[in-house]
């Protein structure tokens, strides 16, 4: 990797990587706006024009590289003497593994990966790849402890019998908007399809029967099978408090 502040003498361009999970699209700092300013900024000081502008919007960095699209053409357009720039390494990836897969082929088609932030991509001295690699150890870990924070409260949610994102088919809303109850037409439902399923008859018929009586879903859209799926032995017990 050639030192980040050698100018541009080849013809090169930086090609800009962005992405926001839906939990970060409401925090400026990590905001699509705030990483399009740093990586024009590094840019601009590395003495670079910017090709092209890529960006995966409420994807994780934990996906793999064939479900990030933006990712992907990214990675497509980077030629000889390119730069692939980030604002920082967790907005590019947050798996270890993964980030090593992806600095292999951008090495592979001899272009950089460049964090604007810095974070030992200047060079591929021992001290800058065991710095990339703790920070990339910090992002994943980073990132297993969202997903135990977030199970965490969902379950305190449950426990008071709390709203938890969409409204679960099988309960339904009290005035206030937050506390769930039991909707026992919907549980009957749910004892239906379990039992016509479990009983053989497949899931596109069962979909196409409660389609055809009218019984409706929780949107107000025709029966699917995979909406049928998900509700085949689906706990509906009532969690604590839930009246």
């Amino acid at each position: 990797m050639a030192n980040v502040e050698s100018t541009n003498e080849l013809g090169a361009h930086a090609i800009v990587y962005r992405r926001v999970s839906s939990e970060e699209q409401a925090d400026s700092r990590l905001g699509l706006e705030a990483q399009l300013a740093d990586c024009q900024a590094c840019a601009a000081r590395l003495g670079l024009p910017i090709g092209e502008y890529f960006a995966d919007e409420g994807l994780s960095a934990g996906l793999p590289i064939e479900k990030r699209p933006g990712l992907i053409d990214a990675l497509a357009h980077l030629r000889p003497g390119d730069t692939l720039l980030v604002q920082k390494r967790d907005r590019l990836v947050r798996d270890v593994f993964i980030a090593i897969m992806i600095e292999r082929q951008v090495a592979q088609v001899g272009a950089r990966l460049v964090s604007a932030a810095g974070e030992g991509t200047a060079d591929d001295e021992p001290s800058s790849v065991l710095l990339r690699r703790v920070l990339d150890s910090f992002n994943e870990y980073e990132r297993a402890m969202i997903r135990v924070r977030t199970v965490a409260a969902m379950l305190a949610l449950k426990r008071r019998g709390m709203r938890r994102g969409n409204v679960p088919y099988g309960f339904t809303l009290d005035a206030d908007r937050k506390r769930l109850h039991v909707a026992p037409a919907e549980l009957a439902i749910i004892d239906e399809i379990t039992a016509r399923v479990q009983a053989g008859e497949p899931l596109r018929a069962v979909a196409a029967d409660l389609t055809r009586r009218g019984v409706p879903t929780k949107r107000g859209r025709p029966w699917s099978f995979q909406s049928v799926a998900a509700l085949v032995g689906k706990d509906r017990r009532p969690a604590e408090g839930i009246p």
